[in-house]
């Protein structure tokens, strides 16, 4: 099942952090982050059927540049009565250096299939210290022939 890799993917941030050395909060190259995102939304199907989903993840992302970065997410989402994963490789564009432009491929596994997903997002990074941050974010899924609009929250940190 899908969620044998969250504990995983919980052990290398945490093996990444300790092996990594502090850098400066805004835009130095090769910044790292790994966070802890939670948020709640609604889904809708093509026959406009709606449900409300609650979000619980992680997410990392190692910039490359000051404008440009690629990562990793792993989330659970509960939508209805079922739990389903969602595995996104995020590409992310940041304009400036607390805006972040979001487009994600990856896979939505349910009980009965698994759904090709594409996600584009929005957020607002706010430093709490010069390794810390909260990120308010809005994004958009789509499916086969379903929509998903999220809100979500990520804390994490900056290595």
């Amino acid at each position: 099942m899908p969620f044998r890799a969250l504990p995983a993917l919980a052990a290398a941030g945490l093996l990444l952090t300790a092996s990594g050395h502090a850098s400066e909060f805004p835009g130095s190259r090769g910044t790292q982050h790994f966070a802890v995102v939670v948020g709640s939304g609604d889904t809708r199907n093509a026959s406009t059927d709606s449900d409300d989903a609650r979000v619980v993840g992680l997410e990392y992302e190692y910039r490359f540049s000051d404008l440009w970065g690629v990562g990793g997410l792993i989330e659970a989402i509960d939508v209805g009565n079922d739990t389903n994963t969602a595995l996104l490789v995020p590409i992310v564009y940041r304009p400036f250096d607390t805006l972040r432009l979001s487009f994600a491929p990856g896979v939505e596994f349910t009980e009965t299939e698994d759904l090709g997903l594409f996600r584009v997002a929005v957020s607002y990074t706010m430093p709490l210290t010069d390794r810390w941050f909260i990120a308010p974010e809005a994004s958009v899924d789509f499916t086969d022939d379903n929509s998903a609009f999220l809100a979500r929250v990520a804390m994490g940190f900056r290595f």
